[in-house]
């Protein structure tokens, strides 16, 4: 079962394919998926959702907004914390994220019926729901 798994996710790259477009790491397109997701997030929460320390989590950050894909907007409450927002050249590049990833469930559904892709879709979540 893991090898199909992985087998699908190596035929839908999407995340590699944006990162190569706009010169980004799997963890810059994740990020930038996680801002755009969750307007307004902090640095925590997304260090949190994909698995990285504050720090990793900050590096990550800081690039993106060096780059210029994300805004930083002080918290008006915490003047430690802040929350993230995509910038125009971030959501153009979710919005090419959006495209391949739309791209990518075409190809795997355009072979199935409409019962087959439910089926699928439910045993998919059940997997999820189980782990």
């Amino acid at each position: 079962m893991i090898d199909s798994i992985l087998e699908l996710k190596s035929r839908c790259s999407f995340a590699e394919e944006i990162g190569k477009t706009h010169n980004l790491t799997a963890r810059d397109v994740s990020c930038l998926s996680m801002i755009a997701m969750h307007g307004g997030i902090s640095l925590k929460e997304i260090a949190e959702e994909i698995g990285l320390s504050t720090s990793r989590g900050s590096r990550v950050v800081n690039r993106l907004k060096e780059r210029g894909f994300i805004v930083v907007i002080p918290d008006e409450v915490d003047r430690r914390a802040v929350k993230l927002s995509l910038s125009d050249s971030g959501n153009e590049c979710y919005q090419d994220l959006i495209k391949e990833k739309l791209a990518c469930e075409q190809r795997l559904s355009s072979g199935l019926t409409p019962e087959e892709q439910k089926k699928i879709q439910e045993g998919l979540s059940l997997l999820l729901k189980v782990m």
